[in-house]
């Protein structure tokens, strides 16, 4: 299985220090789960490679939350914005970012749709995932490959059930017992 949060050991990522080809990430010096091509923890990468129409815990995998999923284990590198960053978006895409998530929570729903609209449509673009903070709701109705919850919102269980069990969900831990435990939350 995976290693406890206790035994990664992290460094600094430099800027450009991935450009070749992404193949190595010197920032990991020591967690084989978070190097591309070797095992990876979580629940996408141990349904990833499932038939997607084969059972899982208590329902089956739809064909594009297995195709997310698989998308979600090659990742390498995932963003962070508000709604008002959207120009940040091509370049950082074209940079490498391989996953955006928009988390603005002073944002109106109408203004996370709008803004969501054309976080989606550079993420196609680009070949990137897009996640939504918090509101499994609006992620559906945004398109979102994701909703990403964290430690003070609804349950792993909960999210998944509110996506129709058609999303990835991500899950924020703060310590390595938290990150120990959402290894057995189901996030993916």
């Amino acid at each position: 299985a995976g290693r406890a949060a206790a035994q990664l050991e992290l460094g600094v990522l430099q800027p450009g220090a991935a450009v070749a080809e992404r193949e190595e990430v010197p920032a990991v010096r020591s967690a084989p789960a978070l190097v591309q091509g070797q095992s990876r923890q979580g629940q996408a990468a141990r349904l990833a490679d499932r038939d997607p129409g084969q059972a899982t815990e208590p329902g089956s995998v739809s064909d594009g939350l297995a195709r997310a999923r698989e998308r979600l284990r090659r990742a390498r590198l995932y963003l962070v914005v508000e709604a008002a960053a959207e120009p940040v978006l091509g370049p950082a895409l074209r940079g490498g970012v391989d996953m955006v998530q928009l988390r603005d929570k002073a944002a109106d729903d109408e203004t996370i749709l709008r803004a969501a609209a054309s976080f989606r449509a550079l993420c196609d673009e680009h070949g990137a995932l897009f996640w939504l903070n918090d509101r499994p709701d609006l992620a559906r109705a945004a398109r979102a490959d994701g909703v990403h919850v964290g430690q003070d919102d609804m349950p792993v269980d909960e999210a998944r059930e509110r996506t129709g069990g058609e999303l990835l969900v991500g899950l924020s831990t703060h310590s390595p017992a938290q990150f120990d435990a959402a290894l057995g939350s189901g996030a993916d």
